[in-house]
Formats: C-alpha cells, sequence, structure tokens
C-alpha cells in the first residue's frame, strides 16, 4: 500500500510541474497565441493520463477505490462583467475516482473539461455580450452519503485556463482585453441524489474564491477583488 501511495504522489508531483509548466501570464497568453500550439494539447492530454492512471491502478487493485465517468450542464455567470442572470449556459465531461473512506463518507478527485462565463443579450436595449472560458478541471470533494440515497458535498476546485473568446456585438469575438487570469480556484457546495449503485446526480454551486481578471482600473475592495465566476452545475455520474 505504501508503495503505491508513494506513486500517486509522484504521478500528481508530475502533473503539478507540468501545469505550472503552462501557467503563463496572461500577457504571453495574448501574444504567444500559446492555445493554438499542437504541442500545448498533446502535454495537456498528457497530464491528463498521469493523473487518472494511478487512480485507475487502484480502482482496480484495492479495496475502497472506483473510478467513472460524468457529463452535465454548467449555468454560469460572471460577477463584475456588469450583467446579471445565468445566462452562459455551457458542458462539462470528464472522470472521476472515488476513495470510500466507510458506508457514509467517500473522498472524490475529478478531472473534467468545463465551459464557463457569461451572456447577456437585450434586443431592446441594444446589447451583446458573452465571455467564453474553457477550462481543464479539477475539484476534489468529501462526500456525505444520508439514508444510502441522498449526498451531501463541500470541496475545492483548481481550473487552468485553456481557452477564452469575449464577444461585445455579436461578431464573433476575440482573446479578451485586458486578458483573463489563467488560473481559478473555487468552493464548492453541492446536494445529489443516488439513483442507483451505478448512477447518481449532483447539483453544485461554485464561487471563485480568487479573480478571474482584475477590474479596468485595478480597484480592490476588500474580500471583492475582481471578476469571480459563479455557476450552477448538474451532472450525471456513472461508476464503472
Amino acid at each position: 500500500m505504501r508503495n503505491r501511495t508513494n506513486g500517486i504522489l509522484e504521478h500528481w508531483k508530475v502533473l503539478i510541474m507540468t501545469l505550472f509548466q503552462y501557467s503563463i501570464s496572461p500577457k504571453t497568453i495574448n501574444n504567444e497565441k500559446i492555445f493554438n500550439s499542437s504541442r500545448f494539447y498533446r502535454k495537456a492530454l498528457i497530464s491528463i493520463c498521469i493523473l487518472f492512471l494511478p487512480f485507475q491502478l487502484l480502482s482496480q487493485n484495492e479495496k475502497g477505490f472506483t473510478a467513472g465517468i460524468l457529463g452535465g450542464i454548467v449555468p454560469s455567470q460572471v460577477d463584475g462583467d456588469s450583467y446579471g442572470g445565468y445566462g452562459k449556459i455551457g458542458f462539462q465531461a470528464g472522470f472521476f475516482s472515488i476513495l470510500q473512506t466507510n458506508e457514509q463518507m467517500y473522498w472524490q478527485a475529478e478531472i473534467k473539461w468545463m465551459q464557463k462565463g457569461s451572456k447577456y443579450v437585450s434586443a431592446k436595449q441594444g446589447l451583446y455580450y458573452a465571455l467564453n472560458l474553457n477550462y481543464v478541471e479539477v475539484p476534489v470533494s468529501f462526500t456525505y452519503i444520508y439514508r444510502k440515497k441522498f449526498l451531501g458535498e463541500l470541496g475545492i476546485s483548481y481550473g487552468y485556463l485553456f481557452k477564452a473568446m469575449e464577444d461585445n456585438d455579436g461578431s464573433g469575438g476575440m482573446e479578451p482585453v485586458p486578458p483573463m487570469k489563467s488560473n481559478d480556484v473555487e468552493a464548492l457546495i453541492g446536494v445529489g441524489y443516488r439513483v442507483s449503485d451505478k448512477f447518481w446526480i449532483m447539483n453544485r454551486l461554485g464561487y471563485s474564491l480568487i479573480s478571474i481578471r482584475d477590474y479596468p482600473g485595478g480597484q480592490k475592495y476588500w474580500f471583492n477583488r475582481g471578476w469571480a465566476i459563479n455557476l450552477v452545475s448538474l451532472a450525471l455520474y456513472y461508476k464503472f
């Protein structure tokens, strides 16, 4: 068991170092067009494989570990952009792994692609705004099972922005100026329902703990440090 644990830590170390390698400044994102590089996508895919290889091995060899896939929708808005409402409807898809500590509690880690952002359209006011953000998301959460069916969850999620487009007039958009920050950390809280041993539905609320974009004048107000993601996530989980 100790050898497997050390193996997991080594895989996580490689993943984190790879992510830091691409945690570049906003200026680099705008000027070097790194997201158009095939090299970036190859290494991102390798990072995902590195992360989930140890979980898959443990799910097959260690009691208490299981894995599966997930997919769903993500209504979201951005606090700070001067528009209200969960107008942006995004999608999410990925993998998860669970460590069951006992019959009522488990830890869960995920790796997934998630769309977030903001959208506001008003023909009456002549307004159009859309902010499309694509993240590689790594949530870690603790879940409590109540009466074998109902789920309560608390967690935290790290997100790495790999593509961003902003559209102010409906013409198709361009890279945001000023740029978005490449990292996001969110607090998560959720409730869910187990349809069966293999399927369950989870509804989450997520909110950024750090700003994803500075205000135009660089203002900071106590806990309001800039733009923040505010989302509702609805996902279906299937356990292998």
